[in-house]
């Protein structure tokens, strides 16, 4: 399992966010999407890991369709690349709890 998936895996755990599909076997670090639900309050979060050379405002668009489509407020948007500043802004004007992480490098 790469780096990043299990520190997902872990940090999510610690706060009784469990993944929808158990993965146990290693996966390629590629674009990935994760849908978490809190084993308590049954709250909705989604992780996305994105590696397209520049996020710009329609992958964030296509997030937000995916957010709606599963009736999610809340999600993690992991990348590596450069974000557009119209992206940002987009962000900011839509009603989705979205927060940006932004990684050095992409683990091999």
């Amino acid at each position: 399992m790469d780096t990043i998936y299990c520190n997902l895996i872990s940090m999510m755990s610690e706060r009784n966010y469990y993944p929808s599909e158990n993965k146990t076997e290693s996966i390629k670090i590629e674009n990935f999407n994760i849908f978490f639900q809190n084993s308590i309050t049954g709250k909705k979060i989604y992780i996305f890991y994105i590696t397209v050379p520049k996020v710009g405002i329609n992958e964030i668009k296509k997030i937000i369709t995916e957010l709606d489509e599963c009736k999610c407020n809340h999600c993690i948007v992991i990348y590596s690349t450069v974000l557009t500043s119209f992206a940002k802004q987009f962000i900011i004007t839509s009603n989705t709890s979205i927060l940006l992480i932004f990684t050095m490098s992409c683990p091999s």
